[in-house]
């Protein structure tokens, strides 16, 4: 299957943006599976992927804020030194966790996370 036009990916956001409403609404599933002539799996996959990137991204957006004002101060990697840094929500993407977070620069911060995914699949 081929990967989706910029236009039909931003198709389908809109349209996974109003599936969650309706579910939020409290539409029985059956209803809006045949409204949008999805199998009611799927609407749920859709759901709870949509939950879980919405937390992810308000966290990513309220450390960018608290740069940006002042609130936090980018630090350098605690592994290798770099100035080139992310923050690492290490307790999670909470509400009160979002700006309780460890710096690493790319590399290290993608090898926590391959780290984390192997200790998962066990």
């Amino acid at each position: 299957m081929a990967r989706p036009t910029k236009k039909e990916g931003l198709i389908f956001k809109i349209r996974d943006r109003k599936i969650i409403k309706m579910i939020d609404k409290n539409y029985p599933l059956p209803y809006v599976s045949t409204f949008f002539n999805l199998s009611t799996g799927r609407l749920v996959q859709i759901y709870k992927a949509y939950g879980q990137k919405e937390e992810k991204y308000a966290a990513q957006a309220a450390v960018t804020n608290a740069i940006k004002c002042g609130k936090l101060k980018r630090k350098v990697c605690e592994v290798c030194g770099s100035s080139k840094t992310d923050a690492h929500h290490y307790l999670g993407y909470k509400k009160k966790n979002w700006l309780k977070v460890k710096w690493f620069c790319r590399k290290h911060h993608n090898k926590i996370h391959s780290e984390k995914e192997k200790a998962e699949d066990k």
